[in-house]
């Protein structure tokens, strides 16, 4: 039924109970599961440096929730399959 999952992700407890959902379906339609973290950024930078120090203080925030949500798709079994 369902080939490709999106899952979004915040780090929070609820968002990784809902993963192991995606999971779940993503393992029994042998589909693909992908992850999105999405970060605000300040509402009107004054330097594009601003924007990119943000993007680095979000990738370095996501990073244990990618790595988790990783993980939680490959002990879940080699039919699932994790991009982010």
């Amino acid at each position: 039924m369902f080939k490709t999952v999106l899952h979004a992700d915040d780090g929070s407890d609820a968002a990784f109970r809902a993963l192991a959902l995606a999971i779940a379906v993503t393992r029994q339609n042998a589909g693909s599961l992908h992850l999105v973290c999405v970060e605000e950024i300040p509402p009107m930078p004054e330097y594009l440096e601003e924007i990119r120090e943000a993007k680095g203080i979000a990738a370095r925030r996501f990073h244990p929730v990618v790595e988790r949500a990783r993980r939680l798709a490959q002990q879940a079994g080699s039919g699932c399959m994790f991009t982010s």
